[in-house]
């Protein structure tokens, strides 16, 4: 099948089923509105239902609203402030620690690139909408407690899912799961987070293939300019510039920081930024969200260099068939530099497909 795998590199966890049935006997636990549990959570939040329902929506702030009645619930999305990531989630919720659940989330975590793990249930004679995840993440599941009645359908593609087998589904295309049984459905799922995999194991640099936004960048950038490399790589820059660049990368030890840009905490600003094609992943608002924390790195009269993926699936390496690029064209990079106060200097296509830009920062924003 195209959209299943069964994997048989994790172990299996015949005694969690018993173990949640007692941790929910003696008000340990309890799935909350979502029919979730999160096995891990952020340091600084350890509850086991603040990473259940969607990231992209603030649950503490639901409204119910009744007109004739018929009920209507609201959430409002989070602002940029407020946004969670699966990658923010590293650490088991305390009521796990010592039991099987934080084993399981151990041996993901060593083998894989993991975000939320979460109990999920879904009651019976219950089914879930048409809809996908991120895209470049997957999920694991492992099913507690199922029964023949219990199926998951991605594309074209049904599959009944076995008791204490992983699977790895990508759900990141159009799917749906119901349970047309009489009793409930308990999978234990965890996101998979492609993209870091790729670039830590398969990803290569190709700085010599571009012509504007390869090496010919370091005849536009001065000696008295300092530099941030957003999404560095193996650091390349580095060699030829010195310490006047610093690199970041969530997936690379050669940067001088192993952080995501939404990550990057720091009160300094660059005369450059380099965006040589790492802000290129991920759903429209989180792209846009990348690209003005970018801004907000440069110094006002700053410049930002870019290259950007078109959305061409074309890097030669193992794993590419499981990222998907952020469509980037020349209309958008002049539509969200004027919403960031950013002039085009240049625009045009590079070699290899690609979009090569260079943005100036407004001299009055600080």
């Amino acid at each position: 099948m195209k959209y299943f795998s069964e994997i048989t590199t994790i172990p299996v966890y015949p005694n969690l089923l018993s173990e949640m049935n007692n941790m929910l006997a003696d008000g340990r636990i309890a799935f909350d509105e979502h029919n979730q549990i999160c096995i891990n959570c952020i340091p600084e939040h350890d509850d086991i239902h603040y990473g259940t329902g969607s990231l992209n929506f603030d649950w503490s702030q639901k409204k119910t609203t009744v007109v004739n009645g018929q009920e209507t619930i609201s959430v409002p999305r989070r602002t940029k402030e407020q946004w969670i990531w699966e990658e923010d989630f590293t650490e088991v919720c305390s009521v796990f620690k010592g039991t099987g659940f934080e084993q399981a989330f151990l041996d993901l975590k060593s083998a894989y690139n993991i975000g939320r793990l979460r109990l999920m249930k879904m009651s019976p004679q219950r089914g879930t909408t048409w809809h996908h995840d991120e895209p470049n993440q997957k999920r694991f599941h492992y099913p507690l407690y199922t029964n023949p009645g219990n199926f998951m359908v991605i594309k074209d593609e049904v599959l009944h899912l076995e008791q204490d087998k992983w699977y790895l589904t990508n759900t990141s295309v159009d799917h749906a799961a119901f349970n047309a049984s009489k009793e409930d459905r308990i999978h234990l799922v965890a996101v998979k987070l492609d993209m870091f995999d790729y670039f830590e194991k398969s990803w290569k640099p190709n700085t010599d293939k571009f012509k504007y936004s390869g090496w010919g960048l370091l005849n536009l950038i001065r000696e008295d300019e300092t530099v941030l490399d957003i999404g560095c790589g193996y650091n390349e820059f580095k060699s030829h510039l010195g310490d006047r660049v610093y690199g970041i990368d969530p997936a690379n030890d050669c940067a001088d920081e192993r952080t995501a840009i939404e990550f990057f905490k720091t009160d300094k600003q660059w005369d450059v930024v380099l965006c040589l094609g790492s802000l290129n992943f991920g759903m429209p608002a989180t792209v846009e969200y990348q690209v003005e924390r970018a801004v907000e790195l440069c110094k006002p009269g700053g410049r930002i260099f870019w290259r950007q993926n078109p959305g061409d699936q074309d890097h030669p390496w193992d794993g590419v068939e499981n990222i998907k690029f952020f469509p980037w064209t020349m209309d958008l990079n002049y539509e969200w530099a004027k919403k960031f106060r950013c002039t085009v200097v240049e625009c045009k296509w590079d070699s290899n497909n690609r979009i090569y830009a260079e943005w100036r920062k407004h001299e009055d924003i600080d």
